[in-house]
């Protein structure tokens, strides 16, 4: 499949799943922004670029990121708050906070790796925040009347039932956050 028809498709497929999952999912006029959408969950408002890939390298599946042309330059918390990658041959989305993935033209995604450092952020549809103007990795386990949650950073929420299961998020989130970064 052509990258053009991937990435319309994975676009559909988005708007579909972002429906579905309660969010109000807006595109903007013309190719003029950094970003693909915009949802709002409940007030809050995301800027979202879509990403796909269909083909294995080096026994993942490489998401290419960044604006540009010829060179591309990194996305940054300015551009998005959200990149969201989809693998199609394994129907799998992974929400990734721009904070994440700043600085990097290219990432990796191993989605059937269970060391694969990006593995937490798959199929994270309950995500939610509020924006900031500086980026940060704060964040903690905390017990809300559903269970648990956990706040990474300045957008990224997941709950669990188990406060064991938030610990483990949360501490393989600190651990992973530096290697990221780089």
């Amino acid at each position: 499949m052509q990258n053009k028809k991937l990435g319309d498709l994975a676009e559909l497929r988005f708007q579909l799943l972002a429906f579905e999952n309660g969010f109000i999912v807006s595109k903007p006029f013309g190719d003029n922004t950094r970003y693909d959408f915009v949802i709002d969950q409940k007030g809050t408002l995301s800027r979202i670029q879509v990403r796909a890939t269909n083909t294995t390298v080096r026994g993942g599946y490489r998401i290419s990121l960044g604006h540009g042309a010829k060179s591309k330059t990194p996305y940054t918390s300015k551009d998005i708050d959200f990149v969201l990658a989809y693998i199609f041959p394994k129907n799998i989305w992974y929400i990734i906070p721009v904070e994440i993935i700043k600085n990097k033209k290219s990432i990796l995604l191993r989605p059937d790796d269970e060391n694969d450092p990006l593995r937490y952020f798959k199929e994270i549809w309950d995500f939610d925040g509020k924006q900031t103007k500086e980026p940060s990795f704060s964040g903690g386990v905390y017990k809300t009347k559903y269970g648990y949650q956990v706040r990474f950073g300045p957008k990224l929420t997941r709950r669990f039932k188990e406060e064991s299961e938030a610990n483990l998020f949360w501490e393989t989130l600190k651990q992973i956050a530096p290697l990221i970064k780089k």
